[in-house]
């Protein structure tokens, strides 16, 4: 459900489900979504913090790095962007879908 939401732009309501969802099972692709969302929100700080925690869970996340790099070029720290953009590549390699981000 929460997916749907976000596929509308309806980052507020994906993220209340988000939550909800991860207190009964901390997921790394809920909380990756979850990252997705605060980004949506322009809530650069909150999309790090859920993002690195999907990668905690899964530290070869890849989808989660590439959204990482996009937060931190967001927060105008290109070094950041540039490391976590390589780490991503270096596990999917030339997927055409992340490097378009």
């Amino acid at each position: 459900m929460a997916w749907i939401y976000m596929q509308v732009e309806r980052f507020g309501i994906a993220k209340a489900l988000l939550e909800k969802a991860v207190s009964f099972m901390p997921m790394t692709e809920l909380y990756s979504n979850l990252g997705m969302c605060e980004m949506g929100c322009m809530a650069w700080g909150d999309a790090e913090t859920h993002l690195r925690k999907a990668l905690k869970i899964d530290p070869k996340n890849y989808a989660a790095m590439n959204n990482l790099a996009l937060v931190f070029v967001n927060k105008c720290e290109p070094g950041l962007a540039i490391e976590w953009a390589n780490k991503s590549r270096a596990l999917q390699g030339d997927d055409n879908a992340l490097m378009e981000t």
